[in-house]
């Protein structure tokens, strides 16, 4: 400020370091998206952000990171409700023990005021969040690049951008970001969770017939084999839709051939409900009735192969035939050592990638479903992972569904691993992760 300042030597230095870090403030609110705007009768002016606005901003743009990079801890995912805010604080909650950020988020959600008016949400946000600036039910934030809820929408207010962003990682499905590779997957994975669209009448009329014959048939096995063993899916019938929806979809994207790996559990519904094997020939084997000829296994190591006819949703015009398409269904056969059919599986895609020519790796897929215990804890399932994208060992990708009943045969979750969830040793390949309540499907 004075000549005698200006003559130091380390003047020019500090006028170089204070016009960086002016850039560098510029382009972080940039990079973020965000600004702030009050609106009121008197005055809709826009003006020049000052340190508090930029305070403000910032802790905004935290909320929003904090539910996306922490939501899956607190995700409704325990479909047995043992705790309000997910398995995360029953069992593993005894040994992990949250740090202030984590305290932070479960105490919006457990103490946000959903029955109170628009205002007394936004003071009582604003109060949480320590924001220097009066808020209310019509201050609100630019936050278009950061959010991909609604592309004509850019502008929101507190309450909105925070139920929003709870009702995307905070309820019956939840993601896991923090650990892929680059930005870009972040983002990609991000915008489809943020702009997910409700089911259509007709899929959910669709949804309820495959839950009710995936729940009838596991109540006539236990009627009519009480002794039995069966290995039944209650609990988590969601998984027979569950495998009906990816064929559909992997059948629009050209995929031509799904191979399937699962263990015992839940696989005779899945035979008969999605593989379309006949309940006659189930009940047979339940019976241990077979012919003079018969060589095979037990009833729940057998595997099948059938077309699977994919429906049709969409509205088609008078007179339109509708349009058919088939895509092969494959369950491998599996012995009762848990996750060796897992390398088997993949093995048999690449084969057949190889003898289809098919470079791309598009036309034959791989599913492999995993009880929880069993992904978690069978070394055979890491090496697996770590092959997946060498070059003699890739198929391009293979979806890995977890039927999670949380226990392992007698264990509870934090007694057989170290792990927050069960699916934590897919990080280390930085595979995409969505966590879902079966309860909700």
């Amino acid at each position: 400020k004075n000549k005698k300042d200006r003559k130091s030597p380390l003047y020019p230095v500090c006028v170089q370091w204070k016009q960086g870090m002016q850039h560098i403030m510029r382009y972080r609110v940039q990079s973020l998206g965000i600004a702030v705007r009050h609106f009121s009768a008197a005055s809709k002016q826009s003006h020049q952000l000052s340190e508090r606005e930029i305070h403000d901003l910032h802790a905004v743009a935290r909320l929003a990171d904090t539910f996306r990079q922490r939501g899956h801890f607190y995700a409704k995912l325990d479909p047995l409700c043992r705790t309000r805010l997910g398995p995360w604080f029953s069992d593993i909650h005894s040994v992990l023990t949250p740090i202030s950020t984590e305290n932070m988020l479960v105490d919006l959600l457990e103490n946000y005021p959903d029955h109170a008016t628009a205002d007394d949400k936004a003071r009582w946000l604003a109060q949480q969040l320590q924001l220097h600036q009066p808020v209310t039910a019509n201050t609100r934030f630019f936050i278009g690049a950061t959010t991909a809820f609604d592309s004509g929408s850019k502008w929101w207010t507190l309450p909105v951008l925070f139920e929003k962003l709870r009702a995307a990682y905070c309820d019956t499905l939840a993601v896991e970001l923090s650990h892929l590779h680059t930005s870009q997957q972040q983002a990609w994975l991000v915008k489809r969770v943020e702009t997910r669209s409700p089911l259509s009448t007709v899929q959910k009329e669709w949804l309820y017939q495959s839950l009710l014959r995936a729940t009838m048939f596991e109540q006539a096995l236990a009627t009519k084999f009480k002794s039995t063993k069966r290995f039944g899916i209650e609990g988590c019938e969601a998984l027979v839709p569950g495998l009906e929806i990816l064929a559909i979809q992997a059948a629009e994207r050209g995929v031509k051939r799904i191979e399937i790996g699962m263990a015992h559990r839940g696989r005779l519904n899945v035979l008969n409900n999605v593989l379309h094997k006949p309940f006659g020939a189930i009940c047979s084997e339940m019976e241990g009735r077979h012919c003079d000829f018969h060589v095979g296994d037990v009833k729940y190591h057998l595997g099948e192969s059938e077309p699977y006819k994919v429906p049709h949703f969409g509205p088609t015009s008078p007179g339109e035939p509708v349009p058919e398409r088939i895509i092969d269904l494959s369950i491998a056969p599996n012995p009762s050592h848990l996750e060796a059919v897992t390398p088997v599986v993949l093995g048999m895609v690449r084969a057949e990638q190889t003898i289809r020519l098919d470079k791309f790796r598009k036309d034959i897929m791989g599913v492999i479903i995993h009880g929880d215990a069993a992904f978690s804890g069978m070394g055979t399932l890491a090496e697996t992972l770590q092959l997946s994208n060498t070059k003699g060992f890739t198929v391009g990708g293979t979806i890995h569904i977890i039927v999670n009943n949380q226990i392992g045969f007698t264990t509870t979750p934090a007694e057989g691993r170290s792990s927050v969830h069960p699916s934590d040793p897919a990080k280390a390949t930085a595979t995409p992760i969505i966590h879902v309540n079966a309860d909700d499907p």
